[in-house]
């Protein structure tokens, strides 16, 4: 009887912690939840980006691993690209690497960046996304 008042107890302090906590990020993710719209999938990006920038801030702010330095820094790899897809700059860069006539060569440089940045984000998210949280 007195471990099952315990536990109420300690659930109570951390639905205080919880509550907090989920109003913070109500508050945080609104813009963005509001801005969603689900006929493009950049909108899943701009969710994601919010969410790995969160938890880089997070991370650097309390410091608790030695390998904190190493992970902030894929995070921020991680914003990088998800910020050039949501941007979906490849058709500017690629017309600007291939001048004139070479419309063919630009579609094609336009398609491998895009397909580079992609699997790069899935390459390292994949090996890396689970080692991020404490």
């Amino acid at each position: 009887m007195k471990e099952r008042i315990k536990e109420i107890a300690r659930e109570i302090r951390y639905f205080k912690y919880r509550f907090k906590t989920g109003i913070k990020n109500l508050f945080y993710f609104l813009p963005t939840i509001w801005k969603f719209r689900d006929w493009d999938y950049t909108y899943v990006w701009q969710m994601e980006l919010v969410s790995i920038k969160k938890l880089r801030v997070g991370l650097e702010k309390r410091d608790l691993h030695s390998n904190t330095c190493r992970y902030v820094q894929q995070m921020k790899d991680c914003e990088y690209l998800l910020k050039r897809l949501i941007d979906d700059q490849y058709w500017h860069d690629a017309k600007n690497l291939y001048l004139g006539d070479a419309f063919k060569k630009a579609q094609e440089h336009e398609k491998y960046m895009y397909r580079q940045d992609m699997e790069y984000l899935a390459r390292l998210k994949g090996k890396h996304m689970n080692k991020w949280w404490d």
